[in-house]
């Protein structure tokens, strides 16, 4: 069966002869983040099941989930044998923690190991405890958010020119890059109100947040503007003893009609 017909693929069942695997990984390298994968490489002894043509492969296996270490394979000498999958047919593994420390093999086909947790059961698919359900292109950016909420200095918020007008990758230079802090919570189509439950219900309560750019419709700006979402952003965010709030918030909003 093949990834591209909309099928998970079928579990490719292997020996493998350990070859080298890449450096150890703690929980706290990884934070904010609770999973992550290590990759391996191994000489392929026997096929059981499936189909693998490749002499040499590599592996990547899990080794936290959930915060969890879970046992990896590659830790042990000589042979094991492993349940595999391209790693091509699985693409939103690329979007956890991977770490490979390996010498450069493009030329070395990627598997990985679903012999410990299955992608159709594990991070694929997190357990959730309500706060990160939204319907909408927020709920996959709620799990990532609520982690890195003690840390962010910076949020974006608004409609789609916030969500694609905005790379905060390239907010903070190499202080961002090895630790977030900025991201992103912009979304297409989104109204005032729904901007507002995030302050109200996250941003209001960030110790290190210090700047919210709020992207916005010109068409919003100018008939919402009597009654701003900015001026409820101020209000809603904790002031110095004895000052205003609408007037002097710790935290800037650097509103944005474009």
């Amino acid at each position: 069966m093949r990834a591209d017909e909309g099928s998970a693929p079928v579990p490719i069942d292997v020996t493998l002869e350990f070859v080298v695997g890449s450096a150890a990984v703690t929980l706290t390298e990884i934070a904010p983040y609770r999973d992550a994968l290590t990759v391996s490489e191994y000489r392929v002894a026997q096929v059981h099941e499936g189909v693998c043509e490749h002499r040499v492969i590599r592996v990547a296996h899990w080794v936290y989930w959930d915060g969890h270490h879970l046992r990896m394979p590659g830790d042990v000498a000589g042979s094991i044998r492993l349940r595999i999958e391209p790693m091509a047919a699985r693409p939103h593994i690329a979007t956890f923690t991977i770490v490979d420390s390996l010498p450069d093999g493009w030329d070395t086909p990627l598997y990985l190991d679903v012999t410990t947790v299955d992608p159709e059961s594990g991070p694929r698919a997190p357990k959730t405890d309500g706060r990160s359900e939204y319907g909408c292109s927020l709920t996959d950016n709620m799990p990532t958010f609520l982690k890195l909420m003690p840390q962010l200095r910076l949020v974006v918020l608004g409609d789609s020119r916030g969500q694609a007008g905005v790379v905060t990758d390239r907010i903070g230079g190499d202080v961002n890059r090895h630790t977030p802090i900025a991201y992103n919570l912009g979304v297409e189509s989104s109204g005032l109100e729904l901007n507002e439950l995030l302050v109200d219900t996250y941003l209001a309560h960030m110790p290190a947040l210090r700047c919210i750019v709020y992207c916005l419709s010109p068409r919003v700006f100018n008939e919402r503007w009597r009654d701003p979402i900015h001026w409820r952003c101020r209000g809603s965010c904790r002031t110095r003893p004895g000052a205003r709030a609408s007037s002097c918030a710790t935290r800037d909003v650097v509103s944005i009609p474009c």
